[in-house]
């Protein structure tokens, strides 16, 4: 949400001082497993999911959460900041089978990520968050259901 040239270069400078490389989307021809893949456009982030591991939802660590479903659906490891008390999905994945993950800054979440490479992220992994997500579906259902009931 904040794809500004200012913003992008701060990440960019984050990245650099902690070792790590980067590169952004929009400039990218492939993507290097070795490198972060920096989203420098708006729009495609629900798509590009599918082909993480890890995912940072933002907005926590200003004022709460965005939506924490989009990255878990796909089966990512989800992190957010401190401020995600108004998310229900984020309370309740991050006591299931560590599947999210709250963070109090960015640099904590970076060596996390950088110490915990092995991280479980298999595809084990990944279907069984994935059909988590799933059994907790279907709520407009069972709610229009009960309201029917005479």
């Amino acid at each position: 949400h904040e794809p500004s040239e200012e913003h992008i270069s701060k990440l960019q400078h984050a990245f650099t001082n902690i070792g790590a490389r980067s590169v952004l989307y929009s400039q990218a021809t492939s993507w290097p497993s070795d490198q972060i893949l920096i989203i420098d456009q708006v729009g495609i982030l629900a798509d590009l999911y599918a082909w993480a591991d890890w995912a940072f939802v933002g907005g926590s660590f200003k004022k709460q959460v965005h939506s924490v479903m989009e990255p878990l659906a796909q089966g990512c490891k989800t992190f957010f900041g401190p401020y995600h008390a108004n998310n229900r999905e984020a309370l309740a994945f991050r006591h299931i089978n560590n599947y999210a993950t709250s963070v109090e800054s960015g640099s904590q979440m970076l060596r996390m990520i950088l110490n915990n490479r092995n991280m479980d992220t298999t595809s084990s992994f990944k279907e069984g968050l994935k059909q988590t997500v799933q059994s907790k579906s279907g709520a407009s259902e069972r709610l229009a259901t009960l309201l029917s009931r005479p």
